[in-house]
C-alpha cells in the first residue's frame, strides 16, 4: 500500500500544480496537497526505519551483531 500512495501524492500533487497555473484552484489547496505529499514521505521513511530497526534487534538478538556499536 505505500508503494502505491507516494505516486499516487505526487501524481496529486502534479496535477495540483497545474491546476493553480490554471487558476482553477488557490494556493491554499495546494499547500494541503504539498503538506499531505510530504506526510506520505514522512511515513515511508519511518517505516523503512523501523523495519531496518527491527532487523538489527533481530540480528543482535541471533548473534549476528557480536562486536558491532
Amino acid at each position: 500500500l505505500e508503494e502505491l500512495a507516494a505516486p499516487a501524492a505526487e501524481r496529486a500533487l502534479e496535477m495540483t500544480q497545474q491546476l493553480l497555473e490554471a487558476g482553477a484552484i488557490d494556493t491554499f489547496r495546494v499547500l494541503a496537497v504539498r503538506r499531505d505529499a510530504f506526510q506520505v514521505r514522512a511515513r515511508r521513511v519511518r517505516a523503512s526505519r523501523d523495519a531496518w530497526l527491527a532487523r538489527i534487534e533481530l540480528e543482535r538478538a541471533v548473534g549476528g551483531l557480536e562486536g558491532e556499536p
